[in-house]
């Protein structure tokens, strides 16, 4: 065989083995190349790459619906670019979503399930809340268990504050039923407690912030300790439309020392 040949059939077998060498290397998760892959590496959690294994599993259904399944839009891929997200074009609308939501803060609805289910919430990104969710929901009991929730303390204390009675028992969902219908009432009569309710709970809101508490160096507060602080200052003369969170933690400090981290 002549020299010419010899290097064709050379170059051939190293090209056949080169490309058998790729094909034993792992894929990578549905929507990313390999390259891509290997240059988000640090960037995408296992957990998340188990979720989108996951996803290739299950397909659409009751923990991934049929959305998450489209081509990633646009939009989508223009914010992973300002992000800094490497990332392939053959992603899904999902699979972006996933990606854009690592570094986003999860939302409160997404925490409230999460504290439901005493799941710890430290670092919580808005993909690994709803990435928690959907492997909790998985489950028919815990999806019962979270339809069927009691009330929550905020439900309660909005029945206490518009001097409502309830029974013994009710559900979360009930409640919210109840205290749609009463907001309503209070909103058409013109009813003071409409805006007083508004102001409360933002207060409420601000030191459910960790954050705010952070801020002020206090630990999370009983619902009861901060409603004795606005009591003590609308006692003193403060009118409801004095009333801010940092005025409230102050007054709360002075009568609760022990809420000082």
């Amino acid at each position: 065989m002549s020299l010419f040949w010899l290097i064709v059939v050379g170059g051939v077998i190293y090209l056949l083995f080169k490309a058998s060498r790729r094909d034993r290397t792992a894929p990578a998760p549905k929507g990313l190349t390999n390259k891509s892959a290997s240059r988000s590496a640090e960037r995408i959690p296992d957990w998340l790459r188990e979720r989108w294994d996951l996803a290739e599993r299950l397909g659409a259904g009751d923990v991934f619906p049929a959305w998450y399944f489209d081509p990633m839009t646009e939009f989508q891929s223009n914010r992973l670019d300002d992000d800094g997200r490497s990332h392939s074009p053959r992603l899904t609308k999902g699979q972006a979503s996933d990606l854009i939501g690592l570094g986003e803060p999860a939302d409160e609805d997404e925490l409230e399930v999460l504290r439901f289910f005493k799941r710890p919430l430290r670092g919580m990104s808005e993909s690994r809340a709803r990435h928690e969710i959907a492997l909790l929901f998985k489950d028919e009991a815990a999806r019962k268990a979270w339809e069927e929730r009691p009330m929550t303390a905020r439900q309660k204390e909005f029945f206490r504050f518009f001097g409502m009675r309830t029974s013994a028992g009710l559900l979360k969902r009930d409640a919210d039923q109840l205290i749609a219908v009463r907001i309503q009432r209070a909103r058409d009569e013109g009813d003071p407690l409409f805006n007083q309710w508004s102001t409360y709970e933002s207060l409420l809101d601000e030191f459910d912030d960790p954050d705010f508490r952070e801020g002020y160096g206090i630990k999370k507060p009983p619902i009861a300790a901060i409603r004795n602080a606005i009591d003590a200052l609308l006692a003193e003369g403060k009118t409801w439309d004095d009333l801010d969170s940092d005025t409230v933690a102050e007054r709360l400090l002075e009568m609760r020392p022990n809420l000082e981290r």
